[in-house]
């Protein structure tokens, strides 16, 4: 989730949110948008450029920076969060071969957005085995740096059952088989139902 507030607003406002159909604005003559399909270069590279460069040094710091499992898995479920968004704006996007770049490069291989979300389930079902693992570690733990659960891992395990379920939705009409038992899983091990 960018936090800066003009990637906040190209990634959210103008992309996702008129692509979407969440959003809509009134009629301005305004023609290079994302509304219009029609974006400006500059608007275009965005979503994609700043959001790679916002987040992966930042991901293969935590991820090279630290054995404690938990820590990890919760880089990699916000790797995930972030990165399923932008291969579904954008189809195939640097993600398998990103992390482990002994040159710390952004500029890897592209991965195909089915090699994408293979890779990111296998990640996603790590990171659930970790917070069921520590699904009684006491929450001040991560409470001074987590501003949406305050450290409590049971929450975070069903934020990451819920995205799990979500990806799985997403592949109910190109993987049927592979989305009917993704999204099982899920609903099994428990999601957001509140």
């Amino acid at each position: 989730m960018p936090v800066e507030e003009h990637l906040y607003q190209f990634v959210e406002s103008l992309a996702a949110g008129p692509f979407a159909g969440y959003l809509g604005a009134t009629p301005d003559g305004w023609l290079t948008k994302f509304e219009t399909f029609n974006p400006s270069a500059d608007w275009n590279k965005a979503p994609f450029v700043d959001v790679i460069a916002e987040t992966y040094p930042a991901c293969r710091a935590i991820m090279n920076g630290t054995d404690d499992e938990v820590t990890r898995a919760f880089a990699s479920l916000l790797r995930v969060a972030i990165m399923h968004r932008l291969t579904d704006c954008y189809g195939p996007i640097p993600y398998s071969k990103i992390i482990d770049n002994t040159e710390e490069s952004l500029e890897v291989a592209y991965d195909s957005q089915e090699e994408v979300y293979d890779k990111m389930f296998e990640e996603l079902d790590a990171v659930i085995d970790v917070f069921k693992a520590n699904a009684s570690l006491d929450a001040s733990a991560f409470e001074k740096y987590d501003l949406v659960y305050y450290g409590d891992i049971t929450k975070w395990y069903k934020y990451a059952n819920s995205l799990k379920l979500r990806m799985a939705m997403r592949l109910s009409y190109v993987k049927p088989e592979l989305a009917r038992r993704k999204a099982e899983e899920a609903v099994a091990a428990g999601v957001i139902t509140t």
